[in-house]
């Protein structure tokens, strides 16, 4: 599912100037991909009454993180089921997807009540009671939960709690996740161990970070925002051996959390970070982003770029951006970062880059290109930045010597031919 296939309604619901926009827009959208159901053929009057929904207040609680807001899953469910909404014919399978417990049980109940009124037994008993309202995981560990069945389902030996976890993660169901996750650390030491709820969530957050959830990165987010610091290290360890790269770093970033990010980069030694990485996760498409994230962007790149430890990786960097391998070169980040006007990070390249590379940039079409927009801008940066193109004192100095040996041999040469004549 693409971006463009999601109702515009559903953003533009988003006043421009609500301060949280950017941030809304952005949970609105992973919002839509996991439940792409609800909105794919719903038709207008299901889209408007979506949009009404998403824009209401009391859908949006203030976080202390990058957010600024969140958007409270739960509370969408609990307005998309009210009585005469379109979203009605579905609603005991979004109370289930979204974990609302007493609605749940009040959908079912009411269901069973309809049922015991055409006085035939067969249709309370399981399998026309329960079996009949699964339709996917979650609707199918809720019937049996609240039916009684659920010695019914195989629970593989799991609590009844970390098999609904587990059925959240896989329908990709943020706020089932959560309703699960604290669930089960709700439960008493003699139910649930504490080492075993430890291992229940690390393998949750493992996974959420891995290729499965790439398009779902709030539900990673959230795991690693439980997560104790102290656990970091095995988060990764155990992140790199069961994926085969750092998802949870890449998911991080994928959920614009870049606070969060630095956290668990600055856990990592540059022996483990491969080049290649580390070049990746410098591109952090500041152009698609505007504030706060634009800020935040800025500061975690500063923070890499002098990294302790980090010159190759550096050096590779330096490499890409600046030298000039095609005729359709174009650099990854410099040209972004001023096209967004953060200057900072492109003056710390080029600072960290040999006279040669210098020269090579700045002969190319690309330094070209970036001169044409400071020019439109910003006279200070597009001084700074053509300065670059200046030989340095240390260049003259050296080209300086080059001359002085120069005339010297030339002298030494003329006084031995007037010496042979």
């Amino acid at each position: 599912m693409l971006r463009s296939d999601i109702p515009e309604v559903l953003f533009s619901c988003i006043e421009e100037d609500d301060p949280y926009r950017a941030s809304k827009i952005f949970q609105i959208e992973r919002w839509c991909y996991a439940n792409w159901d609800l909105h794919k053929r719903g038709g207008k009057k299901r889209h408007n009454f979506l949009a009404q929904v998403l824009s209401s207040k009391d859908c949006w609680k203030k976080v202390e993180n990058l957010h600024g807001v969140k958007l409270d899953r739960q509370m969408v469910g609990k307005k998309l089921i009210v009585p005469g909404s379109p979203f009605s014919n579905p609603s005991y399978e979004i109370a289930c997807r979204c974990c609302l417990e007493e609605d749940i049980i009040a959908l079912f109940e009411e269901r069973k009540k309809r049922l015991s009124a055409q006085n035939k037994s067969s249709l309370l008993e399981y399998g026309h009671l329960v079996k009949s309202l699964i339709s996917d995981l979650l609707t199918g560990f809720w019937s049996h939960f609240v039916s009684g069945y659920i010695s019914k389902l195989n629970l593989d030996g799991c609590h009844p709690y970390e098999y609904g976890l587990k059925c959240a993660m896989s329908l990709k169901q943020g706020e089932a996740v959560e309703f699960f996750w604290n669930k089960i650390k709700s439960l008493p030491e003699d139910e649930v161990s504490t080492q075993k709820k430890d291992e229940i969530f690390m393998k949750t957050a493992v996974y959420a970070a891995g290729s499965r959830c790439n398009s779902y990165p709030e539900i990673f987010e959230f795991c690693f925002s439980q997560i104790n610091s102290n656990k970091y290290p095995e988060l990764l360890k155990r992140d790199l051996a069961e994926n085969g790269y750092y998802g949870s770093l890449n998911t991080l970033q994928s959920a614009l959390r870049f606070d969060q990010f630095q956290k668990l980069f600055d856990c990592l030694s540059p022996n483990s970070v491969s080049e290649d990485d580390y070049n990746i996760w410098l591109d952090m498409e500041i152009k698609e982003h505007s504030e706060p994230y634009v800020d935040e962007i800025v500061r975690l790149f500063m923070h890499m770029w002098v990294k302790e430890g980090f010159d190759s990786h550096r050096a590779l960097v330096i490499r890409e951006e600046l030298e000039d391998k095609s005729p359709l070169f174009r650099t990854v980040l410099l040209t972004p970062l001023v096209e967004k006007g953060c200057m900072e990070p492109v003056w710390a390249i080029l600072d960290k880059a040999n006279s040669d590379q210098v020269k090579e940039f700045m002969d190319s079409r690309q330094a070209e290109y970036i001169q044409s927009v400071l020019e439109k801008r910003d006279a200070g940066s597009l001084n700074k930045f053509l300065s670059y193109s200046k030989p340095t004192a240390e260049e003259l100095d050296r080209s300086a010597s080059l001359t002085e040996v120069k005339l010297s041999k030339a002298y030494e040469q003329l006084r031995l031919d007037e010496a042979i004549l």
